[in-house]
């Protein structure tokens, strides 16, 4: 066997043969080492699974937009930190290998990742690997594209309203693409296993249940109308009672138990919200009639008012008719 450098030196012997190359693989078992890509500038494809990788250097790649490297020795990703051009990768992919603490914010750059996997599975685990992941899912809120998520056995514990539209769409279709087993007692990402494992690991369903928290930290994501939102709520009703019905007798002892918590988390979100809505509306009409009376008592107001102010210029008028004949009246007996 020989390292993942003298592997790829060999199959590009030239610098000019490396500059051209768009994609790096290597599918065979190699020695543990380091691994120096600078020169592969035009590559837009990096899979280097399995092959005992401790460092790499990427050098300065413009148009790369896949790296697959999980099941490898590495326990640092600051070769990222340096790409020019973070907003052309679609996948990233590193799980199970040896990363040491590590915020996941260092993938907020990534704008446009549809897949980021950097948990650590239970075979990863038995192979003496885990990634030392943690932080907030809301340093991943702008990554508007994902679709696939990786963080089992990691400590990430929080920020599951942050997760995009796409991602919680993703989820109807697949309950894989939002993977966070812990694997481990201590791994923190339990939390978030905790809060999707009742809807199904369905993060569509898990949003519209939580649409208030949602709408606090991104008002795109939900309806602005309680009108819409029971709409979706029933809809998503629907679609569980009829996968329920179609589930496999097979399927029924895994996910039937979960399918059908999560019809009745979505049916008690539905059924609060209704009567939120019922109550908001009578609000509305006796906010109405108050308004019709307070018109009413005020239209009162300004007729007794005015009359009020009527009596008073009469009684200011026959005031100043007094006071005049009493000054004409003093002014004749003055002159006798």
């Amino acid at each position: 066997m020989v390292t993942p450098q003298k592997y790829l030196d060999n199959k590009y012997k030239t610098k000019a043969e490396r500059e051209k190359v768009k994609t790096i693989n290597v599918d065979e078992l190699l020695e543990s080492g380091e691994l120096d890509l600078s020169d592969y500038v035009d590559a837009e494809a990096i899979f280097l699974p399995r092959s005992n990788l401790t460092k790499l250097n990427l050098g300065e790649m413009q148009n790369l937009k896949l790296i697959f490297l999980y099941d490898n020795n590495l326990t640092s990703i600051d070769f990222l930190n340096i790409l020019p051009c973070p907003e052309k990768l679609k996948s990233l992919v590193v799980s199970n290998n040896k990363i040491q603490p590590t915020d996941i914010a260092i993938f907020s750059r990534f704008k446009n990742l549809k897949t980021l996997k950097i948990g650590t599975s239970k075979d990863g685990l038995a192979g003496e690997r885990r990634n030392y992941f943690y932080g907030s899912l809301e340093s991943w809120k702008d990554l508007s594209k994902l679709e696939s998520i990786c963080i089992e056995a990691t400590d990430i514990d929080r920020g599951l309203e942050y997760l995009p539209s796409s991602l919680a769409k993703a989820t109807v279709k697949s309950e894989l693409e939002i993977e966070c087993a812990p694997n481990r007692s201590d791994a923190k990402c339990k939390a978030i296993q905790d809060q999707l494992r009742p809807f199904d690991y369905d993060l569509e369903a898990w949003q519209l249940c939580h649409s208030r928290k949602i709408i606090k930290v991104c008002n795109e994501k939900m309806p602005k109308s309680e009108t819409q939102l029971i709409t979706l709520l029933l809809t998503k009703i629907r679609e569980t009672q009829t996968e329920i019905t179609q589930l496999n007798k097979k399927k029924k002892i895994t996910r039937g138990k979960r399918l059908e918590n999560r019809l009745k988390l979505l049916q008690k979100a539905y059924d609060e919200l209704e009567t939120e809505l019922e109550q908001k509306k009578m609000l509305y009409y006796e906010t109405n009639k108050v308004e019709h009376y307070l018109k009413l008592l005020k239209k009162s107001n300004i007729f007794s008012i005015l009359l009020l102010f009527l009596i008073i210029v009469i009684i200011l008028i026959f005031s100043v008719i007094s006071l005049k004949k009493y000054s004409i009246r003093n002014l004749f007996t003055y002159y006798k």
